[in-house]
């Protein structure tokens, strides 16, 4: 678990340097938010997950054997069986994770956690739509081929690239007016002002 925390952490650290230096193109690196993202990450990806992820296939199981579904399900080592994974991983990141990031980095970057759940209300839908059309494909490609104890690892890899891509989409509309659709709901820093998106 500590190897997974550390690696977590520190592609967490990586990814937001790039956003911030060669996306954002700012003169200084905000460390603060780069620290919020790398403990969030270093916990709650390489340590929660590392937990999480073993219940998942016994819970696939579990369903499938309930629903009297086929004997492939059921089977850990097929792929319908990493794809279920994949989408009780889906319904983890709707329920909990997407909540958890926005309260725990918003807070660790200035935000109350007043604002930090108003900034969710405002972004769950596109936020959790997008983490669906990524993370579902890679993750019943993760419980497919790759090893339990690898796993986390893998998901922290892919997780650096969305931290990028994330985080372009967030900025790209930094400057855009306000709308009913995404109100500005911004940090309270001395720096140029972010917003909090999360890395599914």
């Amino acid at each position: 678990m500590a190897a997974d925390m550390a690696a977590a952490g520190c592609l967490a650290v990586a990814a937001d340097t790039l956003c911030q230096k060669v996306i954002e193109e700012r003169e200084r690196i905000d460390w603060r938010r780069a620290g919020a993202l790398a403990a969030f990450n270093g916990l709650y990806v390489g340590g929660f997950l590392h937990v999480l992820y073993q219940c998942y296939s016994p819970v696939v199981s579990a369903v499938a054997t309930r629903m009297a579904a086929s004997s492939a399900l059921r089977s850990t080592a097929s792929p319908q069986h990493a794809l279920g994974c994949a989408v009780v991983d889906n319904l983890h990141c709707g329920s909990l994770y997407i909540p958890a990031f926005f309260a725990c980095v918003g807070t660790m970057q200035g935000q109350t956690l007043g604002e930090a759940l108003a900034l969710l209300q405002g972004e769950w839908w596109p936020t959790y739509t997008s983490c669906t059309a990524f993370w579902i494909p890679f993750m019943a490609a993760n419980f497919r081929m790759v090893a339990p104890a690898r796993r986390v690892q893998a998901m922290a890899v892919a997780n650096m690239f969305w931290n990028v891509v994330i985080d372009y989409l967030a900025h790209r509309q930094l400057h855009a007016p306000p709308s009913p659709e995404r109100p500005a709901l911004l940090f309270r820093t001395e720096q140029p002002k972010t917003v909090v998106w999360p890395l599914c």
